[in-house]
């Protein structure tokens, strides 16, 4: 239809479909309000655990020797980040994945503003909002969904809050940041359904329930 506006998708849009979520448009994505109910959800992650889709948000890499450098336009403390750390406030984070390599998360719809920021930087900005996916694991009960998804040690005495990490979950590869009260996943798209549906496997018995972002809307330094 002429002037019709297209939304960017999910990659768990089939998902969406199956259980019947309750879908907003949010800079120009359709992401779930909720999935199962709004109440069961909060009482989740209160109680239980939640796997919240935030693939709408942000996500732009760094690569290069100045990567830190140049990730330090967005924020200073970019230039003191040891490799497998983070630095965040509640609109952005970085996670310094390697010595050369930077990710920038940022609020749904800033990703242009995000790169123009980064305009004449020396290393290579790549903005992978659209091939990236993002869920949040969030709850009391998230650590038992992490132990049943990934055969590295995860445990919070080795990767305290503020890490930045390269793991495999599933059988899917991805970066991890963790915050005091969520372990934020960053998936490559093209497998990011398949991560998600592995992980509501097994959270079943921890009581992990899909939840949307109505239940925990994005930020980045969630418990401090």
């Amino acid at each position: 239809m002429s002037g019709a506006r297209l939304l960017k998708k999910s990659p768990i849009a089939a998902v969406y479909r199956r259980l019947g979520a309750d879908c907003v448009e949010v800079a120009g994505w359709h992401i779930a309000r909720h999935v199962v109910d709004l109440e069961r959800e909060r009482r989740a992650l209160r109680e239980a655990a939640v796997l919240v889709d935030w693939s709408h948000i942000g996500k732009v890499l760094i690569r290069g020797k100045s990567a830190a450098r140049d990730a330090a336009k967005i924020d200073s403390r970019a230039l003191q980040l040891a490799p497998l750390t983070s630095c965040r406030t509640a609109k952005t984070a970085i996670l310094a994945l390697t010595r050369d390599e930077m990710m920038v998360l940022s609020p749904p719809g800033s990703d242009a503003a995000i790169v123009q920021t980064l305009d004449g930087a020396t290393s290579s900005v790549l903005n992978q909002s659209g091939g990236t996916g993002c869920f949040a694991l969030a709850g009391p009960r998230r650590d038992e969904v992490i132990e049943r998804s990934c055969a590295t040690n995860l445990r919070r005495d080795r990767v305290p809050i503020g890490a930045a990490v390269q793991t495999t979950m599933h059988r899917v590869h991805c970066a991890l940041l963790r915050t005091a009260d969520a372990d934020i996943l960053l998936p490559a798209r093209e497998y990011a359904q398949s991560l998600y549906e592995a992980l509501l496997d097994v959270g079943s018995s921890p009581g992990l329930l899909p939840a949307g972002i109505a239940t925990l809307p994005p930020r980045f330094d969630l418990g401090g």
